[in-house]
Protein backbone atom coordinates (compact mmCIF):
# COMPACT_ATOMS: atom_id res chain seq x y z
CA UNK A 1 0.00 0.00 0.00
CA UNK A 2 1.30 3.65 -1.10
CA UNK A 3 -0.75 6.07 1.36
CA UNK A 4 -2.57 9.21 -0.57
CA UNK A 5 -2.05 12.29 1.48
CA UNK A 6 -4.01 15.18 0.74
CA UNK A 7 -5.29 18.37 2.47
CA UNK A 8 -8.37 16.73 3.83
CA UNK A 9 -6.20 13.87 5.92
CA UNK A 10 -2.69 15.86 6.22
CA UNK A 11 -3.90 16.00 10.08
CA UNK A 12 -3.53 12.54 10.26
CA UNK A 13 0.35 12.42 8.73
CA UNK A 14 1.95 15.13 10.85
CA UNK A 15 4.97 13.33 11.62
CA UNK A 16 5.66 11.58 7.88
CA UNK A 17 5.02 15.10 6.24
CA UNK A 18 7.97 16.63 8.25
CA UNK A 19 10.17 13.85 7.80
CA UNK A 20 9.14 13.75 4.36
CA UNK A 21 10.53 17.73 4.59
CA UNK A 22 13.65 16.67 6.62
CA UNK A 23 14.76 13.92 4.16
CA UNK A 24 14.01 16.23 1.45
CA UNK A 25 16.39 18.50 2.62
CA UNK A 26 18.95 16.01 3.34
CA UNK A 27 18.53 14.58 -0.45
CA UNK A 28 18.09 17.64 -2.35
CA UNK A 29 19.94 20.12 -0.74
CA UNK A 30 22.50 18.46 1.14
CA UNK A 31 23.01 15.50 -1.35
CA UNK A 32 22.51 16.79 -4.54
CA UNK A 33 23.43 20.60 -3.53
CA UNK A 34 20.93 22.06 -4.79
CA UNK A 35 21.40 25.40 -2.11
CA UNK A 36 18.82 27.47 -4.09
CA UNK A 37 16.33 25.55 -2.65
CA UNK A 38 14.21 26.92 0.54
CA UNK A 39 14.93 25.16 3.88
CA UNK A 40 14.92 25.92 7.78
CA UNK A 41 14.81 23.88 10.50
CA UNK A 42 16.34 21.23 8.96
CA UNK A 43 14.24 20.77 6.48
CA UNK A 44 13.27 22.09 2.42
CA UNK A 45 9.60 23.30 1.37
CA UNK A 46 8.91 25.38 -1.51
CA UNK A 47 5.80 26.84 -2.79
CA UNK A 48 4.44 24.20 -4.85
CA UNK A 49 3.88 22.35 -1.10
CA UNK A 50 0.30 24.01 -1.11
CA UNK A 51 -3.29 22.59 -0.16
CA UNK A 52 -3.01 21.33 -4.08
CA UNK A 53 -0.08 19.34 -4.04
CA UNK A 54 -0.81 15.24 -3.18
CA UNK A 55 2.36 13.05 -1.43
CA UNK A 56 2.30 9.56 -1.92
CA UNK A 57 4.00 7.87 0.85
CA UNK A 58 5.82 4.23 1.49
CA UNK A 59 5.59 3.71 5.03
CA UNK A 60 6.80 1.00 7.33
CA UNK A 61 5.23 -1.09 9.73
CA UNK A 62 5.96 1.30 12.35
CA UNK A 63 4.30 4.35 10.19
CA UNK A 64 7.93 5.37 10.07
CA UNK A 65 9.06 6.97 6.12
CA UNK A 66 10.23 5.17 3.41
CA UNK A 67 9.59 6.90 0.75
CA UNK A 68 7.74 10.01 -1.03
CA UNK A 69 6.13 11.58 -3.94
CA UNK A 70 5.05 14.71 -4.53
CA UNK A 71 2.23 15.51 -7.70
CA UNK A 72 0.21 18.07 -8.07
CA UNK A 73 -2.41 19.54 -10.89
CA UNK A 74 -0.51 21.67 -13.41
CA UNK A 75 -3.54 23.36 -14.64
CA UNK A 76 -2.43 26.58 -12.84
CA UNK A 77 1.26 26.35 -12.64
CA UNK A 78 4.13 23.70 -13.78
CA UNK A 79 7.67 23.73 -12.81
CA UNK A 80 8.89 22.17 -16.12
CA UNK A 81 7.19 24.34 -18.41
CA UNK A 82 7.06 27.36 -16.36
CA UNK A 83 10.77 27.50 -15.05
CA UNK A 84 12.64 25.03 -17.47
CA UNK A 85 10.73 25.54 -21.34
CA UNK A 86 14.34 25.01 -22.70
CA UNK A 87 13.04 21.08 -22.05
CA UNK A 88 10.25 21.09 -24.38
CA UNK A 89 10.49 20.07 -27.97
CA UNK A 90 8.12 21.81 -30.56
CA UNK A 91 6.60 18.00 -31.23
CA UNK A 92 5.26 17.70 -27.34
CA UNK A 93 1.78 16.79 -26.39
CA UNK A 94 -0.21 19.68 -23.93
CA UNK A 95 2.47 19.44 -20.95
CA UNK A 96 0.49 21.92 -18.68
CA UNK A 97 -3.08 22.35 -17.98
CA UNK A 98 -6.22 20.01 -16.97
CA UNK A 99 -4.94 16.73 -18.00
CA UNK A 100 -1.45 16.74 -17.18
CA UNK A 101 0.40 16.31 -13.01
CA UNK A 102 3.73 17.16 -12.50
CA UNK A 103 5.92 14.75 -10.36
CA UNK A 104 8.30 16.13 -8.21
CA UNK A 105 10.52 15.31 -4.90
CA UNK A 106 10.63 11.76 -5.35
CA UNK A 107 13.08 10.29 -3.07
CA UNK A 108 13.96 7.05 -1.13
CA UNK A 109 14.14 7.44 2.89
CA UNK A 110 17.56 6.86 4.77
CA UNK A 111 15.58 4.52 6.70
CA UNK A 112 14.70 2.91 4.19
CA UNK A 113 16.95 -0.87 3.94
CA UNK A 114 14.36 -3.03 1.54
CA UNK A 115 15.71 -4.65 -1.28
CA UNK A 116 12.62 -3.56 -3.44
CA UNK A 117 12.90 0.10 -5.56
CA UNK A 118 10.22 2.33 -4.28
CA UNK A 119 10.29 4.06 -7.15
CA UNK A 120 8.13 2.08 -9.57
CA UNK A 121 5.74 1.96 -6.65
CA UNK A 122 5.29 5.57 -5.78
CA UNK A 123 4.86 6.39 -9.48
CA UNK A 124 2.36 3.96 -10.02
CA UNK A 125 0.56 5.49 -7.39
CA UNK A 126 1.15 8.91 -8.46
CA UNK A 127 -0.33 7.49 -11.79
CA UNK A 128 -3.40 6.28 -10.02
CA UNK A 129 -4.17 9.47 -8.53
CA UNK A 130 -3.39 11.57 -11.44
CA UNK A 131 -5.99 9.44 -13.74
CA UNK A 132 -8.75 9.47 -10.79
CA UNK A 133 -8.28 12.91 -11.03
CA UNK A 134 -8.75 13.62 -15.04
CA UNK A 135 -4.41 13.62 -16.13
CA UNK A 136 -3.67 11.45 -19.04
CA UNK A 137 0.09 12.29 -18.35
CA UNK A 138 2.58 13.17 -15.79
CA UNK A 139 5.18 15.23 -16.45
CA UNK A 140 8.53 15.82 -14.58
CA UNK A 141 12.30 16.56 -14.92
CA UNK A 142 15.36 15.30 -13.19
CA UNK A 143 18.98 15.84 -13.25
CA UNK A 144 20.30 13.40 -16.62
CA UNK A 145 22.38 11.08 -14.28
CA UNK A 146 19.74 10.11 -12.68
CA UNK A 147 17.64 8.98 -15.87
CA UNK A 148 19.18 5.21 -16.17
CA UNK A 149 17.35 4.72 -12.62
CA UNK A 150 14.16 5.66 -13.53
CA UNK A 151 13.49 3.94 -16.69
CA UNK A 152 12.38 0.75 -14.62
CA UNK A 153 10.03 -1.92 -16.78
CA UNK A 154 6.88 -0.66 -14.89
CA UNK A 155 7.80 3.19 -15.88
CA UNK A 156 7.83 4.10 -19.85
CA UNK A 157 8.91 7.94 -19.79
CA UNK A 158 9.49 9.85 -22.90
CA UNK A 159 11.91 12.59 -22.98
CA UNK A 160 9.96 16.05 -23.46
CA UNK A 161 12.78 17.33 -25.24
CA UNK A 162 16.48 17.56 -25.58
CA UNK A 163 18.92 17.82 -22.32
CA UNK A 164 20.04 21.31 -20.86
CA UNK A 165 22.63 22.24 -18.87
CA UNK A 166 21.82 24.05 -15.55
CA UNK A 167 23.81 24.83 -13.14
CA UNK A 168 24.04 21.56 -11.11
CA UNK A 169 24.49 20.02 -14.06
CA UNK A 170 22.29 18.10 -17.30
CA UNK A 171 18.75 18.07 -16.97
CA UNK A 172 16.10 16.62 -18.81
CA UNK A 173 12.51 16.27 -19.11
CA UNK A 174 9.98 13.41 -19.07
CA UNK A 175 6.64 12.66 -19.35
CA UNK A 176 4.81 9.29 -18.87
CA UNK A 177 1.38 8.91 -20.55
CA UNK A 178 -1.61 7.12 -18.81
CA UNK A 179 -4.64 5.56 -19.50
CA UNK A 180 -6.35 2.73 -18.02
CA UNK A 181 -4.56 -0.26 -20.14
CA UNK A 182 -1.09 1.47 -19.03
CA UNK A 183 -1.96 1.52 -15.21
CA UNK A 184 -3.07 -2.65 -15.59
CA UNK A 185 0.07 -2.96 -17.75
CA UNK A 186 2.25 -1.22 -14.81
CA UNK A 187 0.61 -3.16 -11.63
CA UNK A 188 0.95 -6.67 -13.66
CA UNK A 189 5.02 -5.66 -14.21
CA UNK A 190 4.96 -5.24 -10.51
CA UNK A 191 2.89 -8.17 -9.69
CA UNK A 192 0.38 -5.87 -7.89
CA UNK A 193 -2.93 -7.08 -8.62
CA UNK A 194 -4.99 -4.45 -7.21
CA UNK A 195 -4.94 -0.65 -6.76
CA UNK A 196 -1.74 0.04 -4.82
CA UNK A 197 -2.73 3.48 -3.65
CA UNK A 198 -5.04 4.42 -0.57
CA UNK A 199 -6.19 7.48 1.01
CA UNK A 200 -6.89 6.29 4.68
CA UNK A 201 -9.71 8.80 6.11
CA UNK A 202 -10.67 9.35 9.69
CA UNK A 203 -13.31 6.52 9.96
CA UNK A 204 -10.26 4.16 9.14
CA UNK A 205 -8.21 5.73 12.19
CA UNK A 206 -11.57 5.02 14.40
CA UNK A 207 -11.69 1.45 13.38
CA UNK A 208 -8.02 0.38 13.32
CA UNK A 209 -6.20 2.91 16.19
CA UNK A 210 -2.94 3.53 13.95
CA UNK A 211 -1.65 4.09 10.44
CA UNK A 212 0.15 0.89 10.44
CA UNK A 213 -2.97 -0.67 11.85
CA UNK A 214 -5.19 0.67 8.69
CA UNK A 215 -2.32 -0.34 5.91
CA UNK A 216 -1.84 -4.14 7.28
CA UNK A 217 -5.44 -3.87 6.98
CA UNK A 218 -5.65 -2.73 3.59
CA UNK A 219 -3.23 -4.78 2.50
CA UNK A 220 -4.45 -7.81 3.62
CA UNK A 221 -7.39 -6.38 1.33
CA UNK A 222 -5.54 -6.27 -1.43
CA UNK A 223 -4.38 -9.81 -1.15
CA UNK A 224 -7.76 -11.49 -0.91
CA UNK A 225 -7.46 -12.87 -5.05
CA UNK A 226 -3.89 -14.42 -4.35
CA UNK A 227 -5.52 -17.30 -3.75
CA UNK A 228 -5.94 -17.41 -7.78
CA UNK A 229 -2.24 -18.06 -8.92
CA UNK A 230 -1.87 -20.64 -6.67
CA UNK A 231 -4.84 -22.35 -8.28
CA UNK A 232 -3.32 -21.98 -11.64
CA UNK A 233 -0.53 -23.93 -10.22
CA UNK A 234 -2.06 -26.91 -9.90
CA UNK A 235 -3.28 -26.48 -13.88
CA UNK A 236 0.14 -26.37 -14.95
CA UNK A 237 -1.03 -25.89 -18.85
CA UNK A 238 -3.00 -22.95 -18.58
CA UNK A 239 -0.86 -21.36 -16.60
CA UNK A 240 1.76 -22.24 -19.89
CA UNK A 241 -0.72 -20.86 -22.20
CA UNK A 242 -1.78 -17.38 -20.37
CA UNK A 243 2.26 -16.62 -20.33
CA UNK A 244 2.75 -17.63 -23.51
CA UNK A 245 -0.42 -15.46 -24.69
CA UNK A 246 0.88 -12.61 -22.46
CA UNK A 247 4.21 -13.01 -23.66
CA UNK A 248 2.92 -13.18 -27.70
CA UNK A 249 0.78 -9.62 -26.85
CA UNK A 250 3.96 -7.39 -25.79
CA UNK A 251 6.76 -9.58 -27.86
CA UNK A 252 8.34 -7.64 -31.14
CA UNK A 253 7.30 -10.88 -32.87
CA UNK A 254 4.07 -10.96 -31.79
CA UNK A 255 2.26 -12.69 -34.90
CA UNK A 256 5.27 -15.10 -35.81
CA UNK A 257 4.63 -16.46 -31.70
CA UNK A 258 0.73 -16.75 -31.94
CA UNK A 259 1.52 -18.94 -35.50
CA UNK A 260 3.93 -20.85 -33.41
CA UNK A 261 1.64 -21.29 -30.69
CA UNK A 262 -1.02 -21.98 -32.56
CA UNK A 263 0.58 -24.37 -34.47
CA UNK A 264 1.74 -26.32 -31.36
CA UNK A 265 -1.62 -26.42 -30.35
CA UNK A 266 -2.87 -28.14 -33.11
CA UNK A 267 -0.50 -30.92 -32.85
CA UNK A 268 -0.81 -31.81 -29.63
CA UNK A 269 -4.94 -31.64 -30.33
CA UNK A 270 -4.06 -34.20 -32.81
CA UNK A 271 -1.46 -35.99 -30.68
CA UNK A 272 -4.48 -36.21 -28.41
CA UNK A 273 -7.19 -37.39 -30.97
CA UNK A 274 -4.75 -40.13 -31.82
CA UNK A 275 -4.02 -42.11 -28.32
CA UNK A 276 -7.53 -41.21 -27.10
CA UNK A 277 -9.19 -44.40 -26.82
CA UNK A 278 -12.61 -45.16 -29.05
CA UNK A 279 -16.19 -44.26 -27.70
CA UNK A 280 -17.84 -47.55 -27.00
CA UNK A 281 -21.70 -47.63 -28.34
CA UNK A 282 -23.53 -49.70 -25.98
CA UNK A 283 -23.12 -53.65 -26.53
CA UNK A 284 -20.94 -52.54 -29.39
CA UNK A 285 -17.50 -54.95 -28.98
CA UNK A 286 -14.13 -52.76 -29.41
CA UNK A 287 -11.58 -55.19 -30.75
CA UNK A 288 -8.53 -55.01 -28.17
CA UNK A 289 -6.05 -53.98 -30.80
CA UNK A 290 -8.15 -50.76 -31.51
CA UNK A 291 -7.86 -50.14 -27.89
CA UNK A 292 -4.35 -50.56 -27.56
CA UNK A 293 -3.15 -48.49 -31.51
Amino acid sequence: MIHIVHSGNRHLYRAQIWAMFQERKHVYIDGHGWDELMSFSGAEIDDFDDERAVYLMALGDRGDLWGAQRVRPTDDRCILVDKFPQLIGPDQPQLKGPEAWESTRIFTARAYRGSTPLFPLLALAGAEVAFDAGARRIVAFTDIQNYPNLTDGAVVLALTGLPSAYRYGTMVGMRLEIDEEKLVRMRDSLAEHRRLSYAVNDEDMEVHGSLPAVQRAVDAARRIDEWSPRKDLATPIRSIAQIEASYAMYDGAKLARMAEIASAAAAAAEEARMISPPARDSGAVVPIKDMVA
